[in-house]
């Protein structure tokens, strides 16, 4: 059997920069808009998701419980959640787009397939 070959979206950062928000020089990089702007990641998801991409990162590879204290002033609670925020981010958009996931995210990246 031949193997699948997966599109991997990519530059989350650079797309968001591209519709204005500053994203260099920030600390905890596009992590922040998960709190300050979720609906921003959610669309460039969809962006890339419609140019073909099947792995979509989650906004979190720049994030820690630490950092999202530290930077957005939240609790322990609040920080962790942001993670399951970037997780339901990416998967909103593939629903909305009506991509089927399998529901396996691995660390910053979420799995989606078109079956």
């Amino acid at each position: 059997m031949a193997e699948q070959v997966q599109i991997l979206s990519g530059g989350l950062s650079t797309e968001l920069e591209a519709a204005g928000f500053q994203i260099q020089g920030d600390p905890l990089w596009s992590a922040r808009l998960l709190k300050t702007n979720p609906q921003a990641i959610k669309s460039v998801h969809a962006s890339f998701l419609k140019s073909g991409a099947d792995v979509l990162t989650t906004a979190t590879y720049q994030a820690s419980v630490l950092g999202f204290q530290n930077h957005l002033n939240l609790n322990e609670e609040e920080a962790a959640e942001l993670f399951h925020v970037g997780v339901r981010l990416a998967r909103e958009a593939a629903e909305e787009l009506n991509v089927q996931s399998p529901g396996a995210c691995v660390h910053a990246l979420c799995m989606l397939t078109r079956f």
